[in-house]
Formats: C-alpha cells, sequence, structure tokens
C-alpha cells in the first residue's frame, strides 16, 4: 500500500514535470524583436563597420592606444596643433626612441643600492627598458587635425 502510493506520487511528479518541460523551454526560447541599430558606413563606400551577431560595432581583435597626444591638453595650448608644432613633437620622439634603444654597455657599473635619485630605472633602481614600452610616434589625427589631447570636451580639454 504504501509502496503503491509513493509509486503514484512518482508517476504524478514525472506527469507534472514533463508538462512544465515545454512551458519552461518555451519561455527561454522567445525572445523580443530587437531592432538592428543601422549599419555605420565609412567614407570608403567599400567598407562596412563590422558588427557583432546583436548589431553592435565588433572592436575584437588586436589595436593600439599607442598615441604621443596626450589624455589632457596642456595649459594654454589650441585644441589643434600646427604641422610645423606636430613635426616638432614628433621629431623629439623619434631622437629619444633612438638614444633610448641604443645598446647598454655590458660592462657598466650596477646602479647604486636604493638608486641614484634620478628618475628612470637608474633612479627607481628597475623598470622596463623602451623596447617594452609603446607611447607612440605620432600626433592623433580626428577629422584632418592634428589634436593636442583626446579629450575635447569641455572646450579646455581638461578632466572635469
Amino acid at each position: 500500500m504504501l509502496r503503491s502510493r509513493m509509486t503514484a506520487r512518482l508517476r504524478m511528479l514525472v506527469l507534472v514535470g514533463v508538462g512544465l518541460v515545454p512551458v519552461a523551454v518555451t519561455a527561454q526560447s522567445v525572445k523580443p524583436p530587437v531592432a538592428k541599430p543601422p549599419i555605420a558606413k565609412a567614407r570608403n563606400a567599400g567598407w562596412v563597420v563590422p558588427r557583432t551577431p546583436d548589431g553592435h560595432p565588433d572592436f575584437q581583435g588586436n589595436w593600439s592606444n599607442g598615441t604621443m597626444t596626450p589624455l589632457e591638453r596642456p595649459a594654454g595650448m589650441a585644441r589643434a596643433l600646427t604641422p610645423e608644432q606636430t613635426v616638432a613633437m614628433e621629431k623629439v620622439r623619434a631622437d629619444t626612441v633612438e638614444q633610448l634603444a641604443k645598446s647598454s654597455d655590458p660592462n657598466r657599473s650596477a646602479p647604486p643600492k636604493g638608486g641614484d635619485g634620478s628618475t628612470g630605472a637608474a633612479g627607481n633602481v628597475g623598470g622596463y627598458n623602451y623596447f617594452w614600452i609603446d607611447a607612440g610616434d605620432r600626433m592623433a589625427i580626428v577629422n584632418g587635425e592634428r589634436r593636442s589631447s583626446i579629450i575635447i570636451e569641455p572646450a579646455n580639454g581638461r578632466v572635469p
């Protein structure tokens, strides 16, 4: 008697469970329609911005944010740099990279314990050489302007 009641309960439980499975599956598979954003087109009519399956821009892949353009605009500097300013700044960077890329003297002495107090690897006793750092070699160009800062709003180019 006890066994038959347990069997009856088990059958009822299985029937109810099987009956609920389609409801659960249906509830999970029904999705409201999502309006896809329009596909952005570049100035080159043959290229279309790649999109993810849900319609957002696809930023996957390798990219670099290495740029000489600082986040904030130095005080007193205009939003856009002149070609002469840009050439001068990029030359200073190229000269710096060339200087720092030179081979080190293998017979040089070790830095003093605790560093020598200067800035850079000797003063900090450690750090990476310039081979591992990508600080960019060009100023950012946006809409044809060589920008003096990545921030353009507010108008002073500074973090509020």
